[in-house]
């Protein structure tokens, strides 16, 4: 995590704001996602919304990395983005920092 720059107190901080690990209850932001589905519409699952964009069916890693990726503003997409989105490990590539095959 520490490559692709994503706090990672933050993560742990998210996921104990939302119910935690340990104990058996139920994850907030995951019930605020399944109310928000029923209210939107969505019907096919998996799926999940990147920029407001819906994603649906396959949700490899690889369809959800190029997805946020594709959300960056030209000039600002991370150095990830560009060194990973051909590279045939999408999640080697991440954690390595360099794509070991193309």
């Amino acid at each position: 995590m520490a490559q692709a720059n994503v706090d990672a107190n933050a993560i742990d901080q998210c996921m104990a704001d939302s119910g935690g690990l340990e104990d058996d209850v139920n994850n907030i932001f995951m019930e605020q996602q399944l109310l928000s589905k029923d209210k939107s519409g969505v019907v096919i699952l998996p799926a999940m919304y990147i920029n407001g964009v819906s994603i649906r069916g396959s949700l490899d890693f690889p369809v959800v990395f190029k997805a946020i990726c594709a959300g960056y503003a030209s000039g600002i997409t991370p150095a990830v983005c560009d060194v990973c989105a051909t590279c045939s490990d999408t999640k080697m590539c991440i954690a390595n920092g360099v794509c070991g095959s193309m």
